[in-house]
């Protein structure tokens, strides 16, 4: 499954590179309001969580229905320019129609986007918002029930729980991470000047170039095929976001720009489904497993692996070339050998369990 975007017709000058402050707040809120799913973040959590109260702690519970899994769409770039103000984008929410600010905060609370069993538009006007919600969650059912009742109040309130969150600990956090996300910027301008199809590929391992001419795919739960043109595309980088890569599109708005937020690189990031198959693939072989364990302790030469395997070197060396292409060894030529050795931080990042196989 993936999303497709065709950028065959966009041109530079519609596509702006740079990151987004709301957006930034949005994806810690996520990482926050799903602390079992980000393992990593354990320390950032208990940081963040300690400066607020337990008012505040059940507004944040109250309200992640919009930034859980599906990610309203009011929390990524509104503007046609950049979105680095605070400010700004703050303002930008402000000045969304009534109408239209109701129909994406439901689409957000309800979470299924174009998996609803019908749009979100004729849920609100035929009164069915709450049910349908409450089919998913009592939480995401009281959210929009509290949406629909007064939407003034709820804009109010939610734009109170931004500046909050922003005052508490986001301004702090945008702060120390600009230099890095402003790097990430030049970078990926670089790439531009290589082509829009080319630049959007090395955005993150997920994405790849497909057969079609100017057609990138991102791998995804969802299949969907966008045309960008002739509307703007937004790329957002975010320390935040890290592993998810978002791709936004209101296609029933065309004002607003499609958004791609990604995890800066050098932070700690998978690999591409493809590779990860591979890898698993390869371990699948108990004779493979088993050369994998004697090639972890010491760089090893073909010969004396046939040895101590006792199978020919032309088999050795048929398994040596699946564990090396996909990464897992190493081999360099010693002298007149050819040594082998496990190249172990990515045995590791496989999991403790197979870890735990090859090194017992």
């Amino acid at each position: 499954m993936s999303i497709s975007l065709d950028v065959s017709r966009t041109t530079a000058d519609q596509v702006v590179v740079g990151p987004c402050s709301l957006t930034e707040t949005m994806a810690t809120l996520h990482v926050l309001s799903a602390a079992d799913h980000h393992p990593e973040a354990v320390r950032l959590i208990q940081q963040t969580t300690e400066r607020l109260d337990a008012e505040e702690l059940d507004a944040l519970f109250s309200f992640s229905p919009l930034w859980s899994r599906f990610r309203c769409r009011l929390f990524f770039p509104l503007l046609a320019g950049a979105t680095v103000d605070w400010e700004a984008t703050l303002q930008a929410l402000a000045d969304v129609d009534d109408e239209v600010f109701v129909v994406l905060a439901a689409e957000g609370i309800l979470g299924l986007g174009r998996a609803s069993e019908a749009p979100v538009r004729d849920l609100v006007a035929r009164g069915e918002l709450v049910t349908a919600c409450a089919r998913r969650s009592t939480l995401r059912a009281e959210l929009a029930q509290r949406l629909l009742s007064d939407p003034a109040r709820f804009r109010a309130d939610l734009a109170e729980f931004l500046q909050l969150c922003w005052d508490r600990f986001m301004a702090e956090r945008w702060h120390e991470g600009r230099r890095r996300l402003d790097d990430e910027v030049q970078r990926v301008r670089l790439l531009l000047s290589r082509g829009l199809p080319e630049a959007l590929a090395g955005l993150t391992d997920n994405a790849s170039r497909t057969v079609s001419p100017g057609v990138v795919s991102f791998d995804k739960l969802a299949t969907q095929r966008i045309e960008v043109f002739p509307r703007r595309l937004h790329v957002v980088p975010s320390l935040a976001a890290w592993p998810h890569v978002t791709v936004k599109d209101s296609a029933e708005r065309s004002e607003l720009p499609i958004v791609i937020v990604y995890p800066v690189r050098g932070l700690t990031h998978g690999i591409s489904q493809r590779l990860l198959l591979d890898r698993l693939g390869a371990l699948s072989s108990a004779s493979r497993l088993e050369l994998c364990r004697h090639l972890l302790g010491e760089p090893i030469t073909t010969s004396e692996l046939a040895a101590r395997l006792d199978i020919s070197e032309s088999q050795v060396s048929r398994a040596l070339r699946q564990l090396r292409d996909c990464g897992l060894v190493e081999s360099w030529r010693h002298e007149k050998t050819l040594r082998h050795r496990v190249v172990v931080e990515r045995l590791q990042a496989l999991g403790p369990d197979i870890v735990a196989t090859v090194t017992r």
